[in-house]
């Protein structure tokens, strides 16, 4: 999660290096449940005086003006970027820090 953070704020030309993202927090929680990590990621961010929320929506339901946003994949977490019914554009810290098009169906299959 916290490199699909640092990705999304980089969107924002908000550049944090992974250990400036965790000073004064307390440590990620990697075997916390959902709940505790996505506390902490609002928490993260809301201390360095951004706003953020954190919601479960399908992801037909996804509107341009809530993005970017952070998903968890069954893999891990990406940060969709674009959100259409045909493609959909992701960026996946294991690919890199450019986004990429996925299709829209594939995308669902690995939603969590």
């Amino acid at each position: 999660m916290l490199v699909a953070l640092q990705s999304a704020l980089r969107l924002f030309d908000v550049r944090l290096t992974l250990n400036a993202l965790r000073v004064g927090m307390p440590a990620f929680p990697p075997d916390a449940d959902i709940s505790a990590q996505n506390d902490w990621a609002l928490r993260t961010l809301q201390s360095r005086g951004m706003s953020a929320a954190w919601q479960k929506i399908d992801l037909t339901d996804v509107k341009s003006f809530v993005l970017p946003a952070i998903m968890r994949l069954q893999t891990g977490y990406c940060v969709l970027t674009q959100c259409s019914e045909k493609k959909c554009a992701i960026i996946d810290p294991a690919l890199g820090s450019q986004p990429v098009e996925v299709d829209f169906a594939r995308l669902a299959q690995h939603y969590s």
